[in-house]
């Protein structure tokens, strides 16, 4: 058999392992016979070496798939060489003008018409078959029409055909075409990698391996892992297999990168990554808490109504959310992650991505924006010019846009699969009196007109955000629509049963929404005079709440859905009384592996020590377990607001398998008295632990009151004298130090009268008792007291009401 040659390879070309010619040299060339001696063998390692010997080599257009080119200084790595039968189907043979070809399937020979005569025999290995040549895949379908209808998904791929957006928990299909069919007892696994991450690590679940089953060995995949299976293949011929990928039900939301892997270990990356965004039609359980038109007007659409305008006559503002166009997508996953600082381990938990979008788009230390003057502020009627600033610069910048947080939020939450509508609100309270109070105030003057340049407390008109998400963290009854906005999600059920207590600012969101009104009269002639109190309104929900309704240019009332159940009792009170956990939320599901245990105190009285203790237990079989915790300490007004950060730090433990460790933190009387709410004593406290080996987070968020020292009152009616009344006071003082003052004040709403009582030193542990004659002046009502204590380390008040009856009554604070 005679070949042909018409193309060049270059002279740095390596020879494969199993073409490696033996050539015999008779005769051999001066510049050789130094080097070799007569019949040698010579095995050249590369074809610069035969183009010594030859001259230039020319070889046949298929060589170049078989012999890769390497430079010089490379040497051969046998592992990169591909096998000898693909070069036997087609023998490659070396020629040039003095060399002549003679070959067949099972050796070749090279005769050399000139001095030089070398040989070139290849031995063929018998034992290697057709079949062992690999399969790759030449062509892979991601079914985006089908996949797109099926998730509805398939606006997502009108504005980018090239990536693919599937919901968690729901099956989608990919379809490739391989070289050559699926051999019995092969199979295909599939590598995913979380690009969120920098480092995935199967360890914590931003990696994984999902081997590929047949449809009839259907089996559950393992914890927090994806499952993947394959159709049948009819013939041995078909070489188009269809995949059914499942991802897990709760895994991370973000970009996830696939590769494909067969038994040969023969690899095709994905050039593509796969969007994986929540999905509202599996997470809710067997029933979907929404309505079809709502999941359609809330989520599907991309265009939607804000109400303005005036409570009586709303009016309608288009906005186009814009969240299925190119790059969005992308944009929303980097706010989240880099802007929001969300966690991989917490990407899977539809709370946290909520707490983490509000971080990023919606800072409220910067938020000082008053909605009644709205002219002030640039329009937009959309969301995508503020996507394109994001891209540009990587800064969420909202702040000088009318709506442009509220737009951007709902363009976010529905890009990611999470219903969301914006919601506005008339006559809602903007700040509250000193950060603490339960009431705003309003002032008039003589002739009742308002005063608008200290009007500012209540909000003209104030949108914020509802999103309809599982609260599973806190109870399944809460799985409703939550309100959002600087805090979040507070369900508006807990809001409606004042269940103050659950996270996450349900205090502030509370406090904004049911504030009291203080009404004022203001002489503006003689502004030192001191205002007087003409009525308290303590609903503010007279006025409306509105949304966008599910049909075209219709307005909801929401009024109603946060009007408080009359026979709920606010929480708060028991708050305030005892040192206890209102709140706990855990952010995963328990893991047997490691357990978590958080402690302290029952009662914490300002000026003592406050303890906290851990307890980390390793149950499992991972020996040297490493764990991260974040402990933070802080006290917060009674909206829910930080007032101080007491304590933040962050640590490292290692546990053994099968140990437990303790851990305790201390905080002196010097180290928070001076950061303590003053009026209250509320603190917040969260511990975040994390595993870095396994798939493990615990997340506990507490409140917990720091208690004032106990002062009883007991109004004492005089028999004698009916036109005056007396106090017992008993102030009990277990403090480590002496008091060095005390006052109490005693302030009555009505007249605004104040009586301030002198209390003396109290040194030591003790009780002090005093019966003091309030006088006629102090009608029987409704007092509100303030005691103020004074120490070496303790400068602090305490707020409190007294009711004057004529009867004997107690009070404790």
């Amino acid at each position: 058999m005679t070949f042909s040659c018409h193309k060049y390879i270059p002279a740095t070309t390596v020879l494969p392992l199993d073409l490696k010619p033996v050539l015999k040299l008779t005769n051999p060339s001066p510049h050789l016979s130094m080097s070799m001696k007569e019949n040698e063998t010579f095995v050249p390692k590369s074809f610069s070496q035969l183009e010594h010997l030859f001259g230039p080599s020319k070889i046949v257009s298929d060589l170049h798939s078989v012999c890769p080119v390497v430079s010089k200084e490379e040497t051969l790595d046998q592992d990169k060489i591909v096998k000898k039968e693909s070069l036997m189907q087609k023998p490659h043979l070396i020629k040039n003008d003095n060399m002549s070809f003679n070959g067949d399937e099972s050796d070749v020979s090279i005769h050399v018409k000139s001095e030089q005569k070398v040989e070139v025999e290849v031995e063929q290995d018998e034992s290697k078959s057709e079949e062992e040549i690999p399969m790759l895949i030449e062509y892979m379908d991601y079914n985006v029409e089908w996949n797109g209808k099926t998730h509805k998904t398939h606006f997502y791929h009108y504005y980018s055909n090239d990536s693919l957006v599937v919901r968690r928990g729901q099956l989608f299909k990919i379809t490739f075409i391989t070289t050559k069919p699926l051999p019995e007892g092969d199979y295909f696994t599939i590598l995913l990698e979380f690009q969120n991450c920098s480092n995935p690590d199967f360890g914590n679940g931003t990696k994984a391996l999902v081997r590929v089953y047949p449809l009839n060995q259907k089996r559950p995949p393992a914890h927090g892992n994806w499952s993947a299976y394959h159709g049948e293949i009819s013939s041995e011929t078909n070489q188009s297999i269809t995949i059914d990928i499942i991802p897990h039900i709760h895994c991370m939301l973000g970009s996830w990168k696939m590769s494909f892997y067969n038994k040969n270990v023969n690899m095709h990356i994905c050039k593509t990554p796969i969007y994986v965004i929540f999905n509202p039609w599996l997470e809710y359980g067997d029933e979907i808490p929404l309505e079809e038109n709502q999941l359609v007007e809330y989520l599907i659409k991309d265009v939607g109504d804000i109400i303005l305008g005036k409570p009586d006559k709303p009016k309608l503002e288009f906005w186009k959310y814009s969240q299925y166009e190119n790059n969005v997508l992308p944009a929303v996953f980097s706010m989240l992650y880099d802007n929001g600082q969300l966690k991989y381990l917490d990407a899977g938990n539809i709370v946290n991505i909520t707490r983490a979008l509000i971080k990023a788009i919606m800072n409220p230390m910067v938020d000082e924006y008053k909605w009644g003057h709205i002219k002030e502020k640039l329009t937009l009627a959309g969301s995508k010019s503020l996507i394109e600033a994001y891209q540009r610069n990587k800064i969420v910048d909202t702040k000088k846009y009318f709506l442009g947080e509220v737009g951007l939020m709902v363009t976010a939450f529905r890009a990611l699969g999470i219903p969301a509508r914006v919601v506005t609100g008339f006559g809602v309270v903007r700040r509250l009196v000193n950060d603490c109070s339960f009431a705003c105030n309003k002032y008039y003057t003589t002739d009742h007109r308002t005063i608008h340049d200290i009007y500012e407390e209540l909000w003209y008109l104030r949108p914020w955000i509802e999103v309809f998400i599982p609260r599973k963290d806190i109870c399944e009854e809460y799985c409703e629509w939550q309100w959002v906005c600087e805090y979040g999600p507070v369900s508006r059920d807990a809001l409606r049963r004042r269940h103050l207590e659950r996270p996450f600012g349900t205090l502030y969101a509370y406090n904004s929404l049911y504030s009291g009104v203080l009404q004022w009269e203001y002489d503006e002639r003689d502004p030192q005079k001191h205002k007087k109190l003409v009525d308290y309104d303590n609903s503010v929900l007279h006025k409306r709440i509105f949304t966008k309704g599910t049909h075209p240019r219709t307005v909801c009332d929401l009024t109603q859905s946060y009007t408080i159940i009359k026979e709920s009792e606010p929480k708060i009170h028991k708050i305030l009384k005892t040192t206890k956990s209102v709140g706990d939320y855990i952010a995963n599901s328990h893991n047997d592996d490691l357990e978590v245990d958080f402690q302290y105190e029952d009662e914490v009285l300002i000026g003592n020590t406050i303890k906290f203790l851990m307890i980390l237990k390793n149950k499992s079989e991972i020996n040297n377990l490493f764990l991260n915790y974040i402990l933070v300490f802080e006290s917060i007004y009674l909206n829910g607001k930080l007032h101080k950060i007491i304590h933040n730090s962050e640590d490292n433990c290692m546990l053994k398998k099968k140990t437990m460790e303790c851990r305790e933190i201390e905080f002196k009387s010097e180290r928070y008295i001076d950061k303590i709410e003053p009026e209250y004593g509320l603190c917040k406290v969260c511990l975040q632990v994390r595993a870095k080996r396994i798939n493990f987070t615990y997340i506990t968020e507490k409140y917990i009151t720091v208690k004032q020292p106990p002062l009883l009152m007991t109004i004492l009616k005089d028999e004698m004298n009916q036109d005056s009344h007396f106090v017992h006071i008993e102030l009990t003082n277990s403090l480590d130090k002496d008091i060095i003052d005390s006052n109490l004040i005693l302030q009555e709403i009505d007249t605004n009268n104040k009586i301030i009582l002198k209390i003396q030193k109290i040194a030591g542990l003790g009780k002090f008792i005093a019966d003091v004659e309030l006088g006629n002046k102090v009608n029987v009502g409704t007092f509100y007291f303030v005691v103020k204590f004074l120490s070496e380390v303790i400068n602090c008040k305490v707020f409190g009401q007294l009711e004057l009856k004529e009867e004997e009554t107690k009070c404790e604070s």
